[in-house]
């Protein structure tokens, strides 16, 4: 892993992090270069503080959501495990860019600090690397998408992870055909409550050709690139939406 550099976007649930980091050192890794958390929802960032607590990190981003008082358990913990490594935390700035390696990563999101719904405070990243780019989501809904249209930045990308889920809160048509991806990346858990991903998501998944790939079907997905070539180590899904599976 010498000379490598890492990214980490999330970390899944609290009872998932030691899944995470588990996963993480069978890798040998040992030093996150940059971890992102993009928003405070569990299922996002319930992990943190185990990841935090098993690996030096470089700099940590995540959204100042100081305004919204949030004050569960799992958050609580992340802040003292941030205080516990005087982990450097860095608030997304829209516009700002820093180098991965030979990859550039942009920040698209979140362009407040005061939301409401959570889920707009996700940090949404374009990354660029050689001839591929990817559009990295969180739960960022059509609010944060038409922000970040308007904002006029170059949204192209071949491959997006889905907002939040596959839902229809995100994935807003005109989003969708700003990227104009060839592949969706969608983590939902099979049998979810909430019906991720949404009917009509789907459809216009399918309709526009752009070939999806569901953890819901296919468990642990592992996207490779060398910056010109996209591989991936599982079949594409189908389009059925979560209450049709």
């Amino acid at each position: 892993m010498q000379g490598t550099k890492i990214m980490l976007i999330d970390s899944g649930t609290r009872s998932k992090g030691e899944t995470v980091v588990n996963y993480l050192k069978q890798l040998g890794i040992k030093k996150i270069d940059v971890l992102i958390g993009t928003h405070p929802h569990d299922d996002h960032m319930g992990g943190m503080a185990e990841v935090i607590r098993n690996f030096d990190i470089g700099v940590l981003y995540a959204p100042d959501t100081t305004k919204n008082n949030i004050t569960t358990s799992w958050y609580l913990d992340f802040l003292d495990a941030v205080d516990e490594k005087k982990v450097n935390w860095i608030y997304p700035k829209v516009g700002d860019n820093f180098e991965l390696g030979e990859a550039i990563i942009q920040i698209l999101a979140p362009n407040s600090t005061k939301y409401d719904e959570l889920n707009n405070y996700s940090i949404v990243t374009k990354i660029v690397y050689g001839n591929v780019n990817i559009i990295s989501m969180g739960d960022a809904e059509k609010l944060s998408e038409d922000e970040i249209l308007k904002n006029g930045l170059n949204v192209g990308a071949q491959i997006i992870k889905a907002g939040h889920h596959g839902s229809n809160t995100s994935n807003s048509e005109n989003f969708i055909n700003s990227v104009n991806p060839q592949y969706a990346l969608i983590s939902a858990k099979k049998g979810n409550t909430y019906n991720h991903p949404t009917k009509s998501v789907m459809e216009m998944f399918e309709k526009r050709q752009i070939k999806v790939y569901r953890t819901d079907q296919s468990g642990t997905i592992i996207m490779t690139t060398n910056g010109t070539n996209i591989n991936f180590d599982k079949e594409s899904g189908n389009y059925l939406a979560g209450d049709e599976m």
